[in-house]
């Protein structure tokens, strides 16, 4: 069996996906799988299952489930699907690039974690039986028996900015160093994606500074790149992307590879 080329996807909930899925979210990728606790899946939405709000819901708005919990259900008549983030688009792209080449996505991503959360041992404030740093960890490592990890998608800093930037910098090197000395891949491609510019006043005023810090890092680490946010619009929630920038900054974390590895 051929080697899977794996994503990681890391940070919070824009990496994760919030907004409502269309019939094309929902159909699988040939060749892209998606891996949850120690089983592949196929691709579709939402990949990422981080939270409550996301997944199958009726038109009652209750939350479905499939016989296997890991599985996501299929949705019927008057049902809609919640959580698009980049990542199954960028694993499409990569499918059209790499057609023979199987790839695997590793959604580890949880909404509402700030920066140190994401260091050993961190948690998450709101649900203190996750470890978002050691638990992305342990399914990479998992994951990695089945390929090897090309590059991690990152988007992430809504919650510090609103907490405020004082050691972001710092944490975000750390997060991009360990994740590198951990999975034994000192060159992997590290792509960080902007925050929007569309929050609440109580976050907008420090994403200037979330974003000024990623840049900084693209230019003092080697193989950290930063997509751009650039007309990317929220789901009216003025916090999450709307699927089709989400779908968007899948594509631009895409061409951000391309650069990378070409």
């Amino acid at each position: 069996m051929e080697k899977k080329q794996l994503i990681l996807l890391a940070g919070q909930s824009n990496m994760a996906g919030r907004d409502v899925a269309s019939p094309e979210d929902l159909e699988p990728i040939e060749n892209v799988e998606v891996f949850r606790h120690g089983k592949w899946y196929p691709a579709i939405e939402p990949v990422t299952r981080d939270r409550s709000m996301v997944g199958c819901f009726s038109a009652a708005d209750e939350r479905m489930s499939s016989p296997d919990p890991w599985d996501n259900p299929i949705p019927g008549e008057g049902m809609t699907v919640r959580g698009v983030g980049p990542g199954r688009t960028f694993a499409k792209l990569f499918h059209k690039r790499f057609p023979n080449r199987p790839i695997g996505l590793i959604p580890t991503a949880i909404g509402g974690t700030p920066v140190a959360a994401w260091l050993p041992g961190g948690v998450d404030p709101w649900d203190a039986g996750n470890h978002p740093y050691d638990d992305a960890v342990r399914a990479a490592r998992e994951a990695m028996k089945y390929g090897e990890i090309v590059c991690v998608l990152w988007h992430q800093g809504e919650t510090d900015a609103h907490r405020g930037t004082r050691s972001y910098k710092e944490d975000l090197r750390t997060v991009i160093a360990n994740f590198r000395r951990d999975l034994n891949l000192n060159g992997l491609p590290f792509l960080l994606g902007e925050l929007g510019d569309f929050y609440e006043e109580n976050i907008q005023k420090n994403v200037p500074g979330i974003n000024g810090i990623m840049h900084e890092l693209s230019e003092e680490l080697e193989l950290v790149r930063v997509a751009s946010s650039a007309g990317l619009v929220h789901r009216g929630d003025r916090l999450h992307f709307n699927a089709r920038s989400a779908r968007e900054l899948g594509r631009r974390y895409f061409e951000l590879f391309e650069s990378v590895t070409h």
